[in-house]
């Protein structure tokens, strides 16, 4: 009878050890607890030995736990990453091993495996006193559902940029400029074409003479750009050309008009808040490199303006990606 005994509780207790303390291929867990909590071998164990049959999964369920004292009690903080999802618990209890014990609930609900109930303590050869009751179990809250990450703001392919600004140099005073573009995104990079007319400037070379200058023109862009917290920083470069109507007015002065081609190339930068959203606003300044520079002259006075070697625009507008 003895030996039978004996074998008895060697078979139980092979039964209620785990062959190996080490944790499913479906879970990677990390545990930090204060002293007189149990420590990370233990908690790999009790979730080896309850979570042993989990189902296999194609990404491993990722769970760090941090328990931290809270008054008469612990407080545990459950961060989990499971098939693309994030989730985050915050559990109380005043026995540091019953977080433990809640862990391993958890990452049973989330991977769909029934957590195993504590085996039954081995037979005692010899008679022992009874062990004392076990504390009443910790309710449980139950798990929150794991939220799901942010998804990154998509790029929208096309945009329509109405604007207004000044136009400096390329007239002899600063002119209103009004600007309509469209533009093609293709990821970071952006192509584009604008139209854009200049209002009438007037100035008085001489006693009794009177000029009017106007433009009208486009212009072809390539721009590049960032993205800066909630904003987009662009760089762009390109070529812009215009007609300049020029118009003198006086007693001895034929009225009639002069036109001449002006163009350029130009690089600038500009500043777009918010980023990726339907409706922006868009800041932007450039500079220009005068590839022709036409003279206007009226006769009896002389010349009256030339365009310089170089101009520049500043202008605000809205953007719309539809």
């Amino acid at each position: 009878m003895r030996a039978f005994a004996i074998a008895l509780w060697a078979t139980a207790l092979a039964e209620a050890l785990p062959a190996h303390a080490q944790l499913p291929p479906a879970i990677e867990l990390s545990w930090q607890a204060p002293d007189g909590c149990p420590d990370e071998a233990q908690v790999r164990a009790e979730a080896a030995r309850a979570l042993g049959t989990a189902p296999a999964t194609s990404s491993p369920l990722v769970a760090e736990a941090q328990v931290e004292r809270s008054g008469e009690g612990y407080v545990l903080h459950l961060r989990t990453r499971f098939e693309g999802k994030l989730g985050e618990r915050r559990l109380e209890a005043r026995d540091c091993h019953a977080l433990m014990q809640s862990v391993t609930l958890v990452l049973g609900v989330l991977l769909g495996a029934e957590p195993s109930p504590e085996p039954a303590p081995a037979p005692a050869l010899d008679p022992v006193p009874a062990p004392a009751p076990a504390p009443a179990p910790v309710p449980v809250p139950a798990p929150d559902e794991p939220t799901t990450a942010e998804p990154p703001r998509r790029p929208r392919p096309f945009a329509l940029l109405l604007g207004a600004g000044l136009q400096l140099a390329l007239m002899p005073e600063p002119a209103f400029l009004g600007l309509f573009g469209a533009e093609l995104r293709l990821g970071a990079l952006a192509l584009g074409a604008q139209v854009q007319g200049s209002q009438p400037t007037e100035q008085q070379p001489a006693t009794g003479v009177a000029t009017r200058m106007a433009g009208l023109g486009g212009a072809l862009l390539a721009c590049y750009r960032w993205p800066v917290t909630s904003m987009a920083l662009g760089l762009c470069a390109g070529a812009r050309a215009a007609a300049l109507r020029a118009r003198g007015e006086g007693p001895a002065i034929d009225p009639s008009a002069a036109v001449a081609p002006w163009y350029a190339l130009f690089a600038g930068a500009d500043l777009t808040w918010p980023r990726d959203a339907v409706l922006g606003l868009r800041l932007w300044a450039d500079a220009a490199v005068s590839l022709a520079r036409p003279r206007f002259v009226v006769q009896g006075v002389g010349e009256v303006h030339r365009v310089p070697p170089v101009v520049g625009q500043l202008g605000l507008g809205l953007v719309w990606s539809p």
